[in-house]
């Protein structure tokens, strides 16, 4: 009975050193500010970044996006120059050694379509494209790709897209959804521009992750599971697209 003091001193002091020593490894694991890096001027990574943000608070910890060209943002957190990049698909990690895929649910969907203003157009697969005169927006590979062997004019712009397809310089659009949908209401309200045809493409995106904070990986994936099951996202994407068309309008 005389040593039970002694044995309890040595106990909570134990736990004391426990407690100092672990609590570096939790601000390592579970870092107050993540910086994203995030494709510059990119409807999709703008729809991607207001849920990888609102997933990020929940979990406590405040976002800094980066905002840069498309292929950059991919190096900057593929470098450890940022610690996230708002999302990609998962074949992009076969060449960024560094990244990693959070699952649980997409941040964002790459649907690529085909728009035109006449009714005698018809598409229902690339090849159906080569009779026609394409438009592309610059950038979007999965546009440049499929349209390789069409002499398609670029543009560097949405608004200058559907602005020759208006004056009939080109007789279909190819772009993403998404984008071309937050134009047409931006900017082309009135216009007879409509999408054609099935898909050309349905890529999921995910959030990308460094390595270096792989413990975020798990709890990520559980709220952004819950966010797409309760239907956060959908309601996310939904007032974002509202926000941009009328900061489009206001700027106007």
């Amino acid at each position: 009975m005389p040593r039970f003091p002694n044995t309890l001193l040595v106990f909570v002091l134990v736990v004391v050193f426990f407690s100092i020593v672990r609590a570096p490894a939790l601000a390592t694991d579970f870092p107050q500010k993540i910086k994203i890096s995030q494709a510059s001027d990119h409807t999709i990574h703008m729809l991607g970044a207001a849920v990888i943000a609102e997933a990020y608070k929940r979990l406590g910890i405040r976002t800094e996006f980066i905002q840069v060209p498309s292929k950059r943002s991919l190096t900057l957190a593929n470098l450890g120059r940022a610690d996230a990049e708002v999302g990609r698909v998962p074949s992009v990690l076969s060449d960024y050694k560094n990244l990693m895929m959070v699952d649980g649910a997409p941040i964002a969907t790459v649907k690529g379509v085909a728009l035109t203003i006449s009714s005698d157009c018809v598409c229902k697969s690339w090849d159906d494209l080569k009779e026609y005169r394409v438009g592309i927006r610059r950038g979007e590979v999965f546009a440049e790709k499929g349209t390789a062997q069409m002499n398609a004019v670029a543009t560097s712009s949405y608004k200058q897209l559907f602005t020759m397809l208006e004056n009939k310089r080109i007789d279909v659009a190819v772009g993403i959804l998404t984008s071309a949908e937050i134009e047409l209401l931006s900017n082309f309200k009135n216009s007879d521009i409509k999408v054609i045809g099935k898909e050309f493409i349905n890529l999921p995106l995910y959030h990308m992750l460094n390595n270096k904070y792989a413990a975020l990986a798990p709890k990520l994936t559980e709220v952004l599971l819950e966010m797409h099951q309760n239907g956060d996202i959908e309601k996310i994407h939904s007032k974002t697209i509202k926000d941009i068309v009328s900061n489009n309008k206001s700027g106007q």
